[in-house]
């Protein structure tokens, strides 16, 4: 039986796909795929300017905002220093970090931001529907600062926040509200155990909340916060005194549990529904995995054994869950599935089931992607992965991909 790694974080991941694509037709069943090459960009921009070194650049993220037809790309690259000196340790590059906005019309770039922090942290962002960014970085003075950018590139502002010493990097989620939630652990024994800062921000970048709770968080999505608050032995993964603390948008407390949950340790597996229904996996050598379902005020309300590779992300209407290769769609307060879908393929290693920016689902599999609906289940289409690994997001029939070496291309996805 696999063990699951204990997560300090839970980052989104960056996903990746190929020029490759399968047009696959409404099903609730896996259907043979009919390969096609993606053959002509409707556009394609370069990501780097011919200063640059391309082989020693990296592109972070990629994401559309459909309502400012816009897509960003956040990149760590290195360029020609234009100020080097024989006196210089770096006489020929620096390195820096850019946030550039380019038209999903026509590729042509709108606007470029360059002050992020210290060179090659590039932290933690966030996007709003709306085209407003969110990032919290590290610069130079030790300080982290949350800033927030408009759809024009301009900052709207920015908040320093405390350095801490023995502590985690600042994690940055965006509330079902529109707040923003800022958190950072600390070291507080030899033994392990934490206490993380919360600090909960509105559109504006004002502070309206803040507080000091035991343990990490876990999760924060929704209206929820979810802390791992046990108490673990020697530092590892096995815990001494299971705790799981749970928290609403004002940082109050709304319900906790302990013996229900004295498993081995929490898997990286949690969804956090709009009606305040939480799924937590978890994992025990002589039970295996497992997750627990509660309600809004904390009740459970079932629990269910699964697979080594299972996975859970949540929907507009309740959840999805791979297990056993089948994917099958459940309301936040059914216990039999409503719908399900087998897909061909094995699931990918990373984050694999997400959002898009057009609220469809992406599926990404070791070697194809699919877009399905959430609600009707439906394939909305399906391509195929080479041994390429390229960084992409999918919006309104569309593929923004960065290809090779910091091109990015717009593909349309015939219906």
């Amino acid at each position: 039986m696999k063990t699951k790694p204990r997560l300090y974080r839970l980052g989104t991941g960056l996903l990746t796909a190929i020029l490759g694509i399968t047009i696959a037709m409404p099903s609730f069943a896996a259907q043979a795929d009919s390969l096609t090459t993606l053959k002509s960009a409707s556009w394609s921009t370069p990501l780097f300017s011919a200063t640059d070194h391309p082989d020693l650049s990296e592109v972070n993220d990629i994401k559309v905002i459909p309502s400012q037809s816009l897509v960003y790309v956040k990149a760590s690259h290195v360029e020609q220093n234009a100020h080097a000196t024989s006196s210089t340790s770096d006489t020929n590059t620096h390195e820096i970090d850019t946030f550039n906005a380019y038209s999903t019309k026509d590729g042509k770039l709108e606007w470029s931001y360059t002050n992020l922090g210290e060179p090659g942290d590039t932290g933690v962002t966030q996007y709003a529907n709306n085209g407003t960014v969110y990032f919290c970085n590290r610069y130079a003075d030790g300080h982290y600062r949350l800033t927030s950018l408009n759809p024009t590139g301009k900052v709207n502002w920015t908040v320093k926040l405390p350095a801490m010493a023995n502590a985690f990097p600042y994690d940055l989620s965006l509330m079902q509200d529109g707040s923003l939630l800022v958190s950072v652990a600390v070291h507080t024994d030899s033994q392990g155990n934490v206490q993380s800062m919360l600090k909960r921000y509105d559109a504006n970048g004002k502070l309206l909340q803040q507080k000091v709770v035991n343990g990490y968080v876990m999760a924060a999505s929704g209206k929820r916060i979810i802390v791992d608050a046990s108490i673990y032995k020697n530092n590892d993964t096995q815990l001494k005194n299971a705790k799981v603390d749970v928290y609403g948008l004002q940082l109050n407390s709304i319900y906790n549990h302990r013996a229900i949950l004295e498993f081995d340790h929490y898997d990286d597996q949690i969804a956090v529904l709009n009606d305040g229904t939480v799924l937590i996996g978890t994992y025990k050598p002589d039970e295996g995995n497992r997750f627990i379902r509660f309600d809004a005020n904390g009740k459970i309300t079932g629990t269910q054994a699964v697979s080594d590779d299972y996975q859970l992300q949540s929907t507009d209407s309740g959840y999805i869950l791979y297990d056993h290769n089948i994917f099958k769609w459940y309301r936040s307060s059914s216990q039999k599935p409503v719908a399900s879908t087998t897909l061909k393929g094995s699931p990918g290693d990373t984050s694999w089931i997400q959002h898009t920016s057009d609220g469809n689902l992406l599926i990404t599999m070791l070697d194809r992607t699919y877009i399905l609906n959430p609600t009707t289940h439906a394939i909305i289409a399906a391509w195929h992965r080479t041994s390429s690994d390229l960084t992409f997001d999918y919006a309104d029939h569309a593929v923004y991909t960065n290809q090779g070496q910091g091109t990015l291309s717009k593909y349309v996805v015939q219906k």
